[in-house]
């Protein structure tokens, strides 16, 4: 269901969006929207992205991702950060 995603903060202030157990990064806005990448991109070169539109609708672009769930972040005692 491409209505459930959600957002959180990344490092260094930075914003992701999560859908369906991936992460994505800010790409670029235009009149359309706003286009997202896959967190994972620079390692894995993986190629799937979305968009999110001015009225919060999502679309998915490339849905395919060339890897799998990334692993849940261990807690090394520092506060964890949420929005």
């Amino acid at each position: 269901d491409a209505t459930q995603f959600f957002f959180t903060k990344g490092q260094r202030e930075s914003v992701k969006l999560n859908y369906c157990g991936h992460s994505y990064v800010k790409f670029m806005e235009n009149g359309r929207g706003t286009k997202w990448i896959c967190a994972t991109r620079s390692t894995t070169k993986c190629r799937a992205r979305i968009r999110t539109t001015k009225n919060n609708y999502l679309e998915v672009l490339y849905a395919s991702h060339n890897h799998g769930f990334p692993p849940q972040k261990k807690d090394r005692g520092r506060a964890s950060q949420r929005m």
